[in-house]
């Protein structure tokens, strides 16, 4: 048997233990990756067993702790997510979401073109009337004004939501892809 020794992550002890391939315990390699459970009788640092699946978790010897480090495709594919959901909270400072709103926005609109074209008060225009205590007219007006600052917001959005997707796609590191996601989130908030 050989003597090794054993950092105990809990305690914050480092001991000589006679190694014992029949003991295990979770350990970390030099660099905090993690050998998973391994035979005493190895050299390593004991710690407590990862707190999830996967390779990118690290042990921190300066922080007594793990850490995550996701994979690079790990990285992108939550960025992609984040940036989604940014545009997705820049939509909905605008517009509701929620089922059958979307087709509500196009008849409304379609109603209030042909009622301002000419055409008689249509129950879209009306109930917009009636719900903001104006005229028929004036509730097309608003209808279609409203509709054309959508027009002019939602390229804006797509456009910043788009770029940085492709530039997070595009990143050939961890701080590129953080990089792209803050830049693309701060550019959807600020929509």
């Amino acid at each position: 048997m050989s003597t090794i020794t054993v950092f105990n992550a809990l305690t914050g002890e480092a001991t000589q233990v006679e190694g014992n391939d029949a003991e295990q315990a979770h350990g970390v390699d030099a660099s905090g990756a993690s050998l998973g459970v391994v035979p005493l009788g190895d050299a390593f640092a004991r710690t407590p067993a990862p707190p999830g699946p996967g390779a990118g978790w690290l042990w921190s010897f300066e922080l007594q702790a793990w850490h995550f480090t996701p994979s690079l495709t790990e990285a992108i594919d939550a960025a992609l997510v984040a940036i989604d959901a940014a545009a997705g909270a820049a939509r909905l400072r605008y517009i509701t979401d929620v089922p059958g709103q979307a087709a509500t926005y196009v008849l409304k609109l379609a109603q209030a073109k042909a009622y301002l074209d000419g055409g008689p008060v249509q129950p879209f225009v009306q109930g917009e009337a009636e719900a903001m205590g104006v005229t028929a007219t004036q509730a097309a007006q608003f209808i279609v004004a409203t509709a054309a600052g959508w027009e002019q917001l939602a390229p804006l959005i797509e456009g910043a939501r788009r770029a940085g997707k492709l530039a997070a796609s595009g990143a050939q590191n961890l701080a590129g892809v953080a990089e792209a996601q803050a830049e693309a989130v701060g550019a959807l908030s600020a929509i």
